[in-house]
């Protein structure tokens, strides 16, 4: 291990993301960056492209190109925002809802798997991931 703390973490979250990946194409034929997309749908109600990219943090464009195929999948349906001419208006399918919950679990079995074997209380690593998490929205960059 590197003697940075955060370049640990870098490195466990690039894996962690790496095993969710082949979690979800293997078991669920669909990748994870897709399976986020959809998680950000799933939290928000009806959110458009845009609120999709924010909880993505992600572009616009990357989320436009990624509601093509979960639409054609029939995981999320895509509709004009009578509101506004140039919004759409995204939300997920029955399937797509099934997907998120059956590989939410999935994944979520998984991780606490992973801290059970590491010794490790996930919901204390929650809370402290939290409040560091919580300090950034406020405070982008530390000298």
């Amino acid at each position: 291990m590197h003697p940075y703390h955060s370049f640990t973490l870098h490195h466990f979250v690039h894996q962690l993301d790496k095993y969710a990946d082949n979690v979800l194409q293997s078991e669920f034929g669909i990748s994870y960056s897709r399976f986020l997309c959809l998680v950000a749908i799933d939290s928000s109600d009806s959110p458009t492209q845009h609120d999709i990219a924010g909880k993505m943090l992600v572009d616009d464009a990357v989320v436009s190109r990624m509601l093509t195929p979960l639409a054609a999948d029939n995981l999320v349906t895509i509709t004009a925002d009578p509101s506004h001419g140039r919004r759409k208006i995204t939300k997920l399918t029955a399937r797509g809802s099934k997907l998120v919950h059956q590989a939410s679990l999935r994944l979520e079995k998984d991780y606490l798997y992973l801290a059970d074997a590491a010794c490790i209380d996930p919901a204390e690593l929650t809370t402290s991931i939290t409040k560091m998490h919580k300090i950034l929205d406020y405070k982008p960059s530390h000298g």
